[in-house]
């Protein structure tokens, strides 16, 4: 996409936190560097690494890369307590570039950014007082048209010796102060209107809207108002969330405790940071209960006392219920513990992925939850609201210990258990793995 721009263009790449974004620039980032014979880093183990993974793609497409093209990258959530970003965007444009060139032109860069940096500090100043006095902020044009130019030499100081295009990638936008994401817009949109240049902006557009109507007010149309920013407007294409997780865990085929898990995922439209945390915490919180391949006595015994059927729900369903809410929401996972709503254990266990495999364990022998002879038909989200009752709401008092829901027997203090397992002090929690 990027070669086959002509001219100046900023492309936004949307996508919600946790969704990748940054993994996807940066490795863009990377594979342009590693097809670049003019950078320093071409000569890298790493970028030959890279050449010959890109050598299949090459096979199907030789028209894949072949302008070389110069790259930097720009965290602006690193530089958010700055109060001039265009001199912090351009010194993170030098420092990708440092390696590798003359000592003449790393004095000319610094030079550059030197006056550049005298020009702003002069401008703060001006702005101040124009503003008191109610005037236009750039009424010094002169100072303005310097600033253009200089910024303007900076950048084709990186070309042409080592590419056509100069890349810049800038990341976390949508995660800075109002102030700041709002000047920086501004700024690239004024001085960085060289024909040669691409901007690649990653954030998350919702955000970004928000982030601007802070700073100009709630009635503003701040979705009007980044068009303005981005000529091209894309999404990643969503993963598939199956695979990421089998990556992560490394499964064969999918136990109980996974199966139940990659639903609250699915269900919960959790996101790949989300994902990766999610999976490490519910794992490790009971993780001698629910581990398929732990085959030991304790989890034996665990599994088939009394209370088993109602420790498989509580453990294999609830506990990853509660981690996901923890995650994704906490105004649902404070309603979730304290007996206010059941609607994601009813969720879970009444979805596809599950069958109805759980939710017969909560049938006594004379109930069904189909219409059949001879037998009591019950409603299954019945069963499951008797389930979370008994676990959540239930206060036994009178000497009742247990209470019994088909095939399951939940005892007292089952909600204290799960509440300590959550909170990682649970004696069945490893934290090794």
């Amino acid at each position: 996409m990027i070669q086959s721009i002509e001219g100046s263009c900023s492309i936004g790449i949307d996508g919600k936190w946790g969704t990748g974004k940054t993994f996807f620039v940066k490795q863009s980032k990377l594979v342009i560097d590693s097809l670049n014979p003019n950078v320093p880093f071409f000569e890298s183990d790493e970028a030959v690494r890279v050449r010959n993974i890109w050598d299949g793609f090459q096979k199907n497409n030789d028209e894949l890369l072949r302008v070389p093209m110069v790259t930097a990258y720009y965290d602006t959530w690193q530089h958010d307590d700055e109060k001039e970003p265009l001199l912090s965007l351009l010194y993170e444009i030098m420092k990708d570039n440092y390696n590798g060139c003359a000592e003449e032109k790393r004095k000319s860069w610094g030079g550059i950014l030197a006056s550049v940096a005298g020009i702003i500090c002069d401008r703060d100043i001006h702005t101040f007082l124009e503003e008191i006095k109610g005037h236009d902020i750039f009424a010094d044009q002169k100072q303005n048209e310097d600033l253009d130019l200089l910024v303007e030499k900076f950048l084709q100081s990186f070309l042409p010796e080592r590419g056509e295009k100069l890349v810049i990638f800038v990341d976390e936008l949508d995660r800075c102060s109002p102030a700041f994401a709002v000047k920086l817009l501004e700024r690239i949109k004024h001085y960085f209107l060289c024909e040669n240049i691409v901007f690649v902006f990653s954030i998350n557009f919702g955000e970004l809207q928000n982030t601007v109507k802070n700073y100009y007010g709630g009635d503003f149309d701040s979705c009007r108002y980044m068009d303005r920013f981005f000529d091209i407007r894309m999404e990643l294409p969503p993963i598939d969330m199956e695979k990421y997780v089998q990556s992560i865990e490394r499964y064969g085929s999918k136990d109980l405790r996974q199966t139940v898990c990659l639903e609250i995922i699915r269900q919960m439209n959790m996101g790949m940071r989300e994902v990766s945390r999610y999976l490490q915490m519910s794992k490790v919180c009971a993780y001698k209960y629910t581990n398929a391949s732990d085959s030991g006595f304790e989890r034996r015994r665990f599994l088939s006392h009394d209370g088993g059927n109602a420790d498989l729900i509580a453990y294999f369903v609830i506990v990853p219920i509660i981690m996901g809410l923890k995650i994704t929401d906490t105004k649902q996972y404070d309603e979730f513990i304290y007996g206010k709503n059941h609607m994601w254990l009813e969720r879970i266990l009444m979805s596809d992925a599950l069958g109805d495999w759980v939710t017969s364990l909560l049938l006594d022998t004379n109930e069904s939850y189909q219409e059949i002879e001879g037998k009591l038909q019950v409603r299954e989200n019945q069963k499951i609201k008797d389930v979370y009752e008994a676990i959540f709401i239930k206060t036994y008092d009178h000497g009742e210990y247990e209470t019994k829901v088909g095939k399951a027997i939940f005892e007292k203090g089952l909600k204290h258990k799960i509440l300590k397992a959550v909170s990682f002090v649970s004696p069945y929690a490893d934290y090794t793995i």
